[in-house]
């Protein structure tokens, strides 16, 4: 199965290099190049 990553009901586990807290990274379908990352610690945002 492929699910291409610009489809906007897919997410993608991340992790941020300096602190290794993660979220998710999805796509609101508005740009191509622009993706969204969420559900991070609130001492993150």
């Amino acid at each position: 199965m492929v699910i291409p990553i610009i489809n906007p009901k897919f997410r993608l586990s991340a992790k941020l290099k300096n602190s290794n807290n993660t979220g998710s990274i999805s796509w609101d379908g508005k740009d191509l190049i622009t993706a969204q990352i969420g559900e991070l610690p609130k001492h993150e945002v």
